[in-house]
Order: structure tokens, then C-alpha cells, then sequence
């Protein structure tokens, strides 16, 4: 375990030892699909998969499937039908 020194700086303790920043990057949307009419699997760019049932997103679910797949990812985290 990694002890903080610090210095005194008139009233004010300042640790001196800096830890890096992180950049978090959000997952991109890389793949959609429909399985049925029930459901929709979504594929980001970190290897993860999600199945989202349609009931949860009612326009969705009352597109006809030509409507359905002619969607549009914007910015990798937003889908436009």
C-alpha cells in the first residue's frame, strides 16, 4: 500500500504525489438487430450484447419490419427510425 506524502503550504496540505487521468470512453453501437417482433439486440464496440424487449420502446414495436431496419445510428449511441 502506497502512503500520500504532503506539503504545507501555510494553512493548506497539498498531496504531492498526482494520480493520472482517465478518459472514459462510452461504448459505440456498432450492430442492431430484430429477433422477431419481440426483441432487439444491440452490439457495441467493446464486445458487449444487449437484448432489449420491443414492449420497452412501443413505437418501435409498432413499425412495420421494412421500418424497423431502416434505421440510423448517430454518434454510435443514438438510434433514429
Amino acid at each position: 500500500m502506497h502512503s500520500l506524502s504532503s506539503k504545507r503550504l501555510g494553512n493548506i496540505s497539498r498531496p504531492t504525489h498526482h494520480f493520472p487521468r482517465t478518459i472514459v470512453k462510452s461504448p459505440l453501437i456498432i450492430h442492431v438487430r430484430f429477433k422477431g417482433d419481440l426483441l432487439m439486440e444491440i452490439d457495441l464496440d467493446n464486445g458487449r450484447s444487449f437484448v432489449v424487449p420491443l414492449e420497452k420502446f412501443p413505437e418501435v414495436k409498432e413499425l412495420t419490419k421494412p421500418e424497423r431496419n431502416d434505421f440510423e445510428v448517430i454518434d454510435g449511441s443514438y438510434l433514429s427510425f
